[in-house]
């Protein structure tokens, strides 16, 4: 599974692993011309999960002042972010063009997290049997879900993970979050023209 941070890549792999047989690998911030350093076999299933980029930046900014905040000397730095972008911006080229990792299918987590018949197409796409035992998992990594912690542990079908563009700009850190989006706003619309074909 090729995905950057903070896309929900481990909500999903737990979701679909419990619909069968899955032991997923998770390449995580792995650019798609490196993916030989892991030497997969070339009959894997091959998955690929995409976020919203202004709910991916949104999450990725509230994560980093997370993990910081404690410290009493943190300056905020868009080159903490830097990385991030980057990857996305290689893993969404790729599900694009399929270059380096030709996947046999390609997750939108927003519309994963909230469409029931998109997850069952996802299901039986990959030759699973359905169920929702998982839909409220919680990933622990990086203290659970960047805005609500692990506060929904067990409900996390209920989180708005989908509006996360629209909380930041109530703190502190919306001038930092539209400055990001400004200069990076054609992957907001590589993500949404992507998915709109595909459904």
């Amino acid at each position: 599974m090729l995905s950057t941070t903070i896309s929900g890549h481990t909500f999903i792999k737990e979701v679909i692993e419990s619909w069968g047989d899955y032991n997923i690998i998770v390449m995580e911030n792995t650019l798609p011309k490196e993916i030989y350093k892991y030497r997969l076999d070339v009959d894997n299933l091959k998955v690929i999960v995409i976020r919203d980029f202004r709910n991916f930046l949104a999450s990725s900014i509230k994560s980093k002042v997370n993990a910081y905040e404690m410290s009493s000397n943190f300056v905020w730095s868009e080159e903490y972010l830097v990385p991030h972008i980057t990857a996305y911006r290689a893993i969404i080229e790729e599900a694009i063009y399929k270059e380096y990792y030709d996947a046999d299918v390609v997750i939108s987590y927003d519309i994963f997290c909230e469409d029931q018949t998109y997850r069952k197409g996802i299901c039986d796409l990959l030759g699973g049997t359905y169920t929702e035992e998982r839909l409220g998992f919680v990933p622990k990594e990086g203290n659970g879900s960047s805005f609500d912690q692990l506060s929904m542990q067990g409900e996390g079908q209920k989180m708005k993970t989908r509006d996360r563009h629209e909380q930041i700009l109530e703190t502190e850190w919306a001038e930092v979050y539209l400055k990001l989006l400004n200069e990076n706003e054609d992957l907001m619309f590589k993500y949404v023209t992507f998915f709109e074909e595909l459904r």
